[in-house]
C-alpha cells in the first residue's frame, strides 16, 4: 500500500501521533525527575535517620575506658550485626581522624577524614555529604563520639562545643546505587507503558482521522459527479464530528442549488431555442407579407381603394415587427449592468392612465371595461416613469390578453398607513376575470420566453412570453415587490408592492 504524505489522512496521522508522541515524553520526563528526587530523598531521609539511631546505640556501647581497650572482636561483631541490619557501612575513628574499627564491608584505606570535617566533629557537629562520580553515589554521615554518653544533658545531633566530652566521631555509609537501579527499573517501566499508550493513541488516531477523512473523499467523489451531471447528496448519518456535519449541509444545500440552477438553465435553454423558432416564424411572416404586398403594388395596377388596404396590412405587420425588436431591445438594456434609472416624482395615477390609453385598441376589441379604484389620485411616487410605464402596460396588456370579451379588469390602489398615519407602503392589483394561473406556474410566469397557455400564444401574434419578464426586471431593480394570486371568483390579480422609499410623503 502506497502512503500519500501529502494526503490530508497522512498529515493529521502524522500530527496526531507527534503530539501524542511529545506529550508522552514530556510527561515521562517530568514523572521521572519526580520519581528521583523522591527516592533518593526517602533514602536520604532513612538514612539520615537510621544514622542518628545507630550513632546513639554506638555512643552507649563505647566510652572512654573501652575506646583505647576493648575486645575487637566481640565489638566488630556487634558492628557487623548492626551494619547487616541497617544495610549501612559503620566505621569509628578517634579524634585523630584514625579509623579505630570498622564493618567488614568498609573500605577505611581509601577513606581521609579533611582536617575541617574533622574539626567540625570533634567541635561537637554531625556532617552529612553526598559523593557523585562515575563509579560512587553515597551518603556519608559523621556524628561525634561522646565521652560520657548515659549524661542526659549531651545529644549527639547538638553542636556541645565542648573538645573534652567528644573522644571520636562515628562514620556511615550509605550507598544510593540501589535507589539508582530501582528508578531504573521505575523508567523501564514508564517507558514500556508508554509505548503500549502510544499504540493505542496511533490506533485511535488512525480510527478518527479515517471517520475525518471518509465523508471528505464521498464529498471530492460527488463533486466529480457534478461535472457529469449526476447531483449525488451526502448522507450524515455516520458524521458525528459538527464541523464535518456543517460542511455536508452546506455542500449538500450547495448541490441542491446547482441542481435546480442546471435544471432552470436547462428549461431556459429549451425555452430560448423554442423562442428563436417562435420569433424566427413571427419575424418570417409580416416581413413576407410586407414582401409579398410590396411585389403586387410594384407589378400590378392597383386602384387608390387596393393600395389603401395593402398599406394598412403593411403598416400593421410593420408595427408588429416594430413591437417584437423594442422588446428584445429593453430586456438587452435592463441586463446591461451599466444602465442607470432616472429616478423622478410622478403621480401613481398619470402612469396607470398612460398605459391604460396606450392599450385602448386593444381594449375596446375585446370589449372589456376598466374599473379604476384609486384611494388618492394625486398621490406620487419616486421610480423611473419609463421604466414604470413599461410594467403597467405589460401587466395591462396580460390582463387584456387573458380576460375574455366583454368582461372587466379592475385596478386597485390601497394605501397602507403606520400607527403615526403616513404612507406605509402602496398596493396596486390589476385583477382580470381570466382562466387564473395554475399554482405550480405561478413562479414560472417571470421566467424569459415562459407562456402560461401556450395553445393560445402560439396563435396570438403579440405573444412573446418576454412581458412579465420585462416587469419583473424592472420591478427588481427598483427594489420594490411583485407578486401573482388567483381570485376566488376566478381569474388572477397581480399586486405591485411600492414600499417607504418610493413613497413622497404629504
Amino acid at each position: 500500500m502506497k502512503i500519500n504524505f501529502n494526503s490530508f489522512f497522512s498529515r493529521l496521522l502524522i500530527i496526531n501521533t507527534i503530539i501524542v508522541l511529545i506529550t508522552i515524553i514530556i510527561i515521562s520526563g517530568i514523572f521521572g525527575y519526580l520519581i528521583q528526587n523522591y527516592y533518593y530523598g526517602l533514602r536520604e531521609w532513612k538514612a539520615s535517620k537510621d544514622g542518628h539511631r545507630i550513632a546513639e546505640i554506638i555512643n552507649n556501647y563505647i566510652n572512654d575506658a573501652n575506646l583505647k581497650k576493648f575486645r575487637q572482636d566481640e565489638s566488630l561483631l556487634r558492628i557487623n550485626t548492626i551494619s547487616k541490619t541497617s544495610e549501612l557501612e559503620i566505621g569509628i575513628i578517634n579524634n585523630h581522624g584514625d579509623f579505630i574499627l570498622n564493618s567488614s564491608n568498609f573500605d577505611s584505606l581509601k577513606m581521609e577524614i579533611e582536617d575541617k570535617t574533622l574539626k567540625e566533629v570533634i567541635a561537637g557537629n554531625q556532617v552529612i555529604n553526598k559523593i557523585k562520580g562515575p563509579k560512587k553515589n553515597e551518603l556519608l554521615m559523621i556524628f561525634p563520639l561522646f565521652k560520657d554518653p548515659l549524661n542526659e544533658n549531651k545529644d549527639i545531633s547538638l553542636n556541645t562545643k565542648g573538645n573534652s566530652d567528644i573522644i571520636g566521631g562515628i562514620i556511615l555509609k550509605s550507598e544510593l546505587d540501589s535507589v539508582k537501579t530501582t528508578i531504573i527499573d521505575i523508567l523501564k517501566l514508564i517507558f514500556y507503558s508508554s509505548l503500549i499508550a502510544l499504540i493505542i493513541a496511533l490506533l485511535f488516531s488512525i480510527r478518527f482521522s479515517h471517520n475525518i477523512v471518509k465523508p471528505l473523499n464521498k464529498v471530492k467523489a460527488s463533486a466529480k459527479n457534478i461535472s457529469n451531471n449526476e447531483f449525488t447528496k451526502i448522507k450524515e448519518n455516520n458524521v458525528k464530528t459538527t464541523e464535518l456535519k456543517n460542511l455536508i449541509e452546506t455542500y449538500n444545500y450547495a448541490v441542491e442549488e446547482i441542481e435546480k440552477t442546471f435544471k432552470k438553465k436547462n428549461r431556459l435553454e429549451k425555452l430560448r431555442k423554442e423562442y428563436i423558432a417562435n420569433i424566427s416564424h413571427e419575424f418570417r411572416t409580416p416581413l413576407s407579407s410586407i414582401k409579398g404586398f410590396t411585389e403586387i403594388i410594384e407589378e400590378q395596377d392597383l386602384n387608390q381603394t387596393q393600395l389603401k388596404n395593402y398599406s394598412s396590412i403593411m403598416k400593421n405587420e410593420a408595427e408588429h415587427l416594430q413591437y417584437l425588436v423594442e422588446e428584445l431591445l429593453i430586456l438587452g438594456q435592463l441586463d446591461s449592468d451599466g444602465i442607470k434609472l432616472n429616478i423622478k416624482r410622478v403621480k401613481l395615477k398619470d402612469l396607470i392612465s398612460f398605459a391604460i390609453n396606450s392599450l385602448e385598441t386593444e381594449i375596446k376589441k375585446k370589449n372589456i371595461k376598466i374599473k379604476g379604484n384609486y384611494k388618492n389620485n394625486n398621490l406620487v411616487i419616486k421610480v423611473d416613469p419609463n421604466k414604470f410605464k413599461e410594467v403597467f402596460i405589460n401587466l395591462i396588456d396580460n390582463a387584456v390578453k387573458h380576460s375574455p370579451e366583454n368582461s372587466r379588469i379592475e385596478i386597485t390602489t390601497q394605501k397602507i398607513n403606520n400607527q403615526k398615519k403616513e404612507i406605509e407602503n402602496v398596493k396596486i392589483l390589476i385583477k382580470d376575470e381570466g382562466k387564473g394561473i395554475e399554482e405550480e406556474k405561478q413562479d414560472k410566469v417571470w421566467e424569459r420566453f415562459y407562456k402560461v397557455d401556450e395553445s393560445r400564444s402560439k396563435n396570438d401574434s403579440n405573444g412573446t412570453g418576454l412581458g412579465l419578464a420585462i416587469v419583473k426586471d424592472i420591478i427588481d431593480k427598483h427594489h420594490a415587490e411583485i407578486n401573482v394570486q388567483n381570485n376566488r371568483q376566478g381569474g388572477a390579480s397581480f399586486i405591485v408592492t411600492l414600499n417607504k422609499k418610493h413613497l413622497v410623503q404629504n
